[in-house]
């Protein structure tokens, strides 16, 4: 019976212990962090860190604290990777910063590389924007810097740019999101207004053509047939001749009214046919774009491109 009370009382204490761990706010669980770090654990530093780093009650001062203590931790671990993400992440909210001097030489060294990588001359980078044709205006993250062809100084890191065309008097963006390196020149360009049929357009085109040729040697085949019969069914007709006495006989109206009809349906198809042969089947849809290519420095990939759709142009518009 003593043993169970016993072990009652641990199981309650360690529930409490874990409400608590649960409840503890990220000022605690910072101190906590940097408790474990002065032990030497750096394994459960790292673990607290991320909790407090993630959590979405965390303050901003308490979230700089987090990312300093985090990168301190990577880099004794030997993550350098996130170890410069976390001392990026403080440099560039507060560049001042200075990590405590009883830290590992090899600790504050590193942190004053990242530090340097950070000033904004380190972080420059040149944007080479170009279109076609020349005199378009530009826009860089949404504010005007002029007409290319321009070279513009930017921060490194990621931009929009955008580079308006305009057609029939409307204004027609073309916008294109990229990463621009750091200390590297980026090269854009815009060609505007870009036209092609495209292959759905040439397929369908083509089927429309071939209609089109059946139905222009359809309607001359048809005059061809209807026209030289129907002409001497009228002209072999008694009443055509002025014999009105075969009147008389309704198979004779009956004969001559068709042939009148048929004639006039052959020179009908005859000048329909002659005129679809002379125009032609019409031209096919035109697909109407911009072409953004973008040149990133040599070391940072290959060149890439993005087609933006403006319109599309019917053979009636």
């Amino acid at each position: 019976m003593k043993h169970r009370g016993l072990l009652l009382a641990l199981c309650l204490l360690m529930m409490a212990s874990a409400v608590s761990a649960k409840r503890a706010t990220p000022e605690a669980q910072l101190t906590r962090a940097r408790q474990a770090m002065e032990e030497l654990e750096y394994e459960q530093a790292r673990d607290i860190l991320v909790a407090v780093i993630s959590a979405p009650e965390t303050s901003q001062e308490t979230l700089l604290q987090a990312h300093l203590l985090n990168g301190v931790v990577h880099r004794v671990l030997g993550n350098d990777v996130e170890a410069r993400l976390s001392f990026l992440f403080v440099l560039e909210r507060r560049p001042e910063i200075d990590l405590p001097p009883d830290l590992p030489p090899k600790v504050i060294t590193f942190f004053e590389l990242i530090r340097d990588e950070a000033r904004p001359a380190a972080r420059a980078a040149r944007l080479s924007i170009k279109s076609e044709p020349a005199g378009a205006e530009v826009f860089l993250d949404d504010q005007p810097i002029g007409v290319a062809p321009i070279v513009t100084e930017v921060a490194a890191g990621l931009h929009n740019v955008v580079v308006v065309g305009m057609r029939d008097g409307e204004p027609s963006p073309a916008k294109v999101n990229l990463d621009v390196p750091a200390g590297k020149e980026t090269g854009v360009m815009v060609e505007l207004y870009e036209t092609r049929v495209t292959a759905d357009e040439q397929e369908a085109f083509g089927k429309r053509q071939v209609w089109h040729n059946i139905g222009w040697i359809t309607k001359l085949a048809a005059a061809l047939v209807l026209m030289p019969s129907c002409g001497c069914c009228v002209a072999g007709n008694p009443l055509a001749r002025g014999d009105l006495t075969m009147l008389e006989q309704p198979a004779n109206v009956g004969c001559l009214a068709f042939s009148v009809i048929g004639l006039c349906m052959g020179t009908a198809a005859g000048s329909w046919g002659v005129l679809d042969l002379v125009l032609g089947p019409g031209a096919p849809e035109v697909q109407v774009f911009h072409r953004v290519q973008v040149v990133p420095p040599s070391g940072h990939g290959s060149p890439w491109f993005e087609e933006i759709e403006v319109a599309r142009i019917t053979p009636d518009d």
